[in-house]
């Protein structure tokens, strides 16, 4: 099923997030490593780069150094995570572009190399952010893209589920649909991993103020929009109890795909 946000909301919430999220940013840190793994594998020397999502731009000047003769392009739909990036992370090789992954203002078949990190979840249509990304890529070119998976913050939406029946956390797409989608452009090669990582955690209410800090709020349009009262939040962090584990943590959940495409040859 295909979720709906408000754009306009993602990208004032991530804006508001620029001058923390790099300090809080540890599970995408981690995935982003993953992805940087897969690179070196590739042994690849592209002369275009598209970062989608490319947030404070930290892992663009990663991408930067790594390939220092190309030219990269960052786009994100926060223009406060660019105005950021320009500030701390900036190369002469990096430009910045303040964009929605569902209507680039990029030229076909422009780019050797489209790389992400835990962006696509915030599309509101995946088929279209595809048709965008596939336009943009040059045959023979390499997409590779982390994004989330729908057991992502189990234990959080299971504490939510016991107290109302409102949506209250982000939903996310299953690796089955992003196959789908991705093969009906017939790529050349295509694999997916999925990995598991976990965020632990003293109290629940840890968990929240670094989803917050992140600025990865449920945006959904189906979301809950009523008043979450403290009875109700302090209800929540109740039911998080059961999850602790023997180390006297409270785990998180995250479900990992990382994603790797190629297009084919004309």
């Amino acid at each position: 099923m295909l979720q709906q946000y408000n754009k306009q909301q993602i990208a004032n919430s991530f804006s508001q997030a620029a001058t923390n999220y790099d300090r809080v940013a540890i599970l995408q840190r981690t995935v982003a490593e993953y992805l940087f793994e897969k690179l070196k594998k590739l042994q690849i020397a592209p002369k275009a780069i598209l970062d989608l999502g490319a947030g404070t731009g930290q892992l663009t000047q990663q991408l930067a150094l790594k390939f220092p003769k190309s030219m990269i392009t960052a786009v994100d739909i926060a223009f406060g995570m660019l105005n950021y990036g320009q500030l701390n992370y900036s190369k002469d090789n990096i430009r910045w572009l303040c964009a929605d992954v569902e209507k680039l203002p990029l030229k076909n078949h422009f780019y050797d190399l489209i790389f992400s990190n835990l962006m696509l979840q915030w599309s509101s249509n995946h088929k279209i952010s595809f048709l965008e990304i596939w336009r943009t890529l040059k045959p023979n070119g390499v997409l590779i893209f982390s994004t989330l998976g729908p057991e992502t913050l189990k234990e959080l939406r299971y504490c939510w589920q016991k107290i109302d029946n409102h949506l209250h956390v982000h939903s996310f797409i299953s690796s089955e649909l992003l196959t789908q989608s991705i093969g009906e452009h017939q790529p050349s090669y295509i694999s997916i991993e999925v990995k598991y990582c976990f965020r632990y955690y003293y109290q629940a209410i840890d968990l929240m103020k670094e989803l917050k800090t992140l600025g990865a709020n449920n945006m959904q349009e189906n979301r809950y929009k009523g008043l979450t009262t403290k009875k109700k939040l302090q209800k929540v962090i109740e039911v998080y109890e059961k999850f602790r584990n023997p180390q006297r943590l409270l785990p998180a959940t995250y479900e990992i795909y990382l994603i790797l495409a190629t297009k084919r040859p004309q």
